[in-house]
């Protein structure tokens, strides 16, 4: 007895005669191809997400290093115009 459904539909196929199993093996294996595919999609878009993320982190904080810097820079020209 087989132990898959495509190992159960290649029998049939074989023991029938008849094409209509062979032809829902081969659409199974192209969905199995377009699922491989699409989930490759999935990690490539989470790993620019991922990446985007980051260089939002980064931009921020360089916003926020900047301000730190306008800030003290600004108490500076204050301290020398007194």
């Amino acid at each position: 007895m087989s132990d898959t459904l495509l190992e159960r539909l290649h029998d049939l196929s074989v023991g029938t005669g008849s094409r209509t199993p062979l032809v829902a093996i081969e659409r199974i294996e192209e969905l199995k191809k377009e699922l491989r595919e699409m989930s490759l999609q999935v990690l490539a878009s989470e790993g620019q997400a991922q990446e985007n993320y980051q260089l939002y982190v980064d931009a921020n904080e360089a916003r926020l290093d900047l301000k730190e810097t306008l800030r003290d820079t600004l108490a500076e020209l204050k301290g020398e115009n007194c």
